[in-house]
């Protein structure tokens, strides 16, 4: 089976399998510098261009798997592979809902990152 999302590429790769429903595309609208509200209130503006935004959710992480995330992220750009194409893309500030650390080894359900394209 195919991967359905790769973040980054050689060491810092990581290809776990987002959360069943666990990826939410949208295209970002990028304005123009002279869009905005007029006195009256009317937008004005142009779009430029629209970027692939994906809203990535993971199921369970164990903290290996957390920090191979964190690692795959840290850079400034980075490629991602997403339904057989490339994507130089940037990630937003990571969530790590912290499930449960009962056999003293945490476990991190719902962790989640917004990677847009550059």
């Amino acid at each position: 089976m195919a991967v359905t999302l790769k973040i980054n590429t050689g060491s810092k790769a990581f290809d776990l399998e987002p959360a069943l429903n666990g990826i939410e595309e949208s295209q970002e609208k990028i304005w123009s510098k002279n869009t905005g509200r007029t006195s009256s209130g009317k937008m004005t503006g142009d779009i430029v261009t629209t970027k692939l935004k994906l809203k990535i959710k993971y199921p369970v992480l164990t903290i290996e798997q957390k920090n191979l995330l964190n690692k795959a992220i840290s850079d400034a750009f980075f490629t991602v592979e997403y339904q057989g194409s490339k994507y130089k893309m940037y990630a937003n500030s990571p969530t790590y809902p912290l499930y449960s650390m009962a056999t003293g080894l945490p476990r991190y359900v719902g962790v989640a990152v917004d990677l847009i394209e550059q």
